[in-house]
């Protein structure tokens, strides 16, 4: 089985407030795959990372990769069970570092890489996603926190006047309070089912953690239709930089 996490990242140019996705990180049984995507050549001060410095390579090894190792906190710290329960695992035996990942893939609150997976399909057919609120820092407070239970109906409400992203989609309460933001990486791949499956999109809450940093304090599914056609995580930013693997095959510096 193949799993696949995308890394977004945000611009440290001139606009600072710009995310792409960056890279594709892949996991086939015992293998780690890492390449860059196209939104890493448009982005500004972000790639390449340390130890995979060419944007045509291939990167591959046996062990997770450095750069997202780090992002994963050790079983030996005393709250690694709290920030475990804060993405919705609850399982004693811990579950597996590409499953963290999806989830918790951000660190810091203004942390300028993440990783997430895209859309899945479930076996009913419907599409699925799950995701953290962005910005809800400036919108949420304690009351409003307090009030999500799981399974709470959210809504979505695109932004087309947003001064910041025109594909922004803000994330409102029962009661219209706005709660923050489905992060950029995921906007436009959510609008195309809001457009397509309009009476058939569902957003909940799946877990509020009032105790978390507020980059882990919302947790969303979103539940949609499958439209014909849906080709989610596509585009210019998720093309590979290069398509010849047999030529750039390369093992990231320090691992094989």
């Amino acid at each position: 089985m193949t799993r696949t996490l995308y890394v977004a990242a945000r611009s440290t140019g001139d606009n600072a407030a710009e995310w792409a996705t960056v890279g594709v990180l892949t996991k086939a049984d015992d293998l780690y795959e890492f390449r860059y995507t196209d939104g890493a050549k448009r982005i500004k001060g972000v790639a390449p990372f340390p130890g995979m410095p060419e944007l045509d390579g291939t990167y591959q090894s046996q062990e997770l990769l450095p750069i997202f190792k780090n992002r994963l906190l050790s079983k030996r710290r005393p709250e690694y069970k709290t920030w475990l329960s804060w993405g919705g695992f609850h399982d004693d035996a811990g579950p597996d570092a590409m499953s963290i990942l999806a989830t918790l893939g951000s660190r810091r609150a203004a942390d300028s890489l993440e990783l997430y997976a895209g859309p899945h399909k479930l076996a009913d057919g419907n599409a699925c996603v799950q995701f953290f609120l962005h910005g809800v820092r400036h919108y949420q407070t304690e009351e409003t926190l307090q009030a999500l239970t799981s399974g709470m109906a959210l809504s979505l409400r695109p932004e087309d006047d947003n001064p910041f992203d025109r594909f922004a989609v803000a994330v409102d309460d029962n009661a219209d309070n706005k709660l923050g933001y489905v992060p950029r990486y995921l906007t436009r791949d959510i609008r195309y089912l809001v457009e397509n499956c309009p009476d058939e999109v569902q957003l909940r809450v799946k877990q509020a953690n009032s105790d978390a940093p507020t980059q882990y304090q919302i947790l969303c599914e979103l539940q949609s239709c499958w439209p014909v056609g849906f080709q989610p995580c596509s585009g210019p930013d998720f093309q590979p930089v290069s398509a010849e693997d047999s030529i750039n095959q390369k093992s990231a510096v320090g691992f094989t």
